[in-house]
């Protein structure tokens, strides 16, 4: 935890109290969404286009690429689509964690090229949500009966 506080020019060991203040948890969950759920994954959270919409926005993007390599960063969206997590795995596995960061590097890649469509409406909101930080209180809802 001392390491997110650092990056976000907070004191380490933080109190108690300090740990459970709003400014500090919106930052921390605001970081973390941008970093480890955003960045990287845009392609994913993108609005759903075809196959063929993907491997033509490549061609448009990369003027000079060979069909191969279009294809094979079409291909690698695709996989990452059903789980990065579950394609990071098998990849590690087979090639070792130095050939994943290559894959993700060429994944952040072709990311950036189909995001151009536009983010998905419920990132949007996520987004619109963390700039608001409502703290939730049990009070303010409706309870659900048993």
């Amino acid at each position: 935890m001392n390491s997110v506080l650092k990056k976000l020019g907070y004191s380490q060991n933080p109190t108690f109290q300090d740990v459970f203040s709003s400014k500090l948890s919106k930052a921390v969950v605001t970081h973390y969404w941008q970093a480890v759920i955003k960045e990287g994954n845009s392609a994913l959270l993108s609005i759903s286009i075809s196959n063929k919409d993907i491997l033509q926005s490549i061609f448009m993007e990369q003027k000079n690429i060979k069909p191969k390599q279009a294809i094979y960063l079409a291909g690698l969206l695709l996989l990452a689509k059903d789980g990065v997590r579950e394609l990071r795995s098998v990849v590690s596995k087979k090639s070792g964690e130095r050939t994943w960061y290559r894959i993700a590097n060429d994944l952040k890649l072709v990311s950036e090229f189909v995001t151009k469509n536009g983010i998905r409406n419920w990132v949007m909101q996520i987004d619109t949500k963390l700039n608001e930080f409502k703290t939730y209180k049990y009070g303010d809802y409706p309870q659900v009966p048993n």
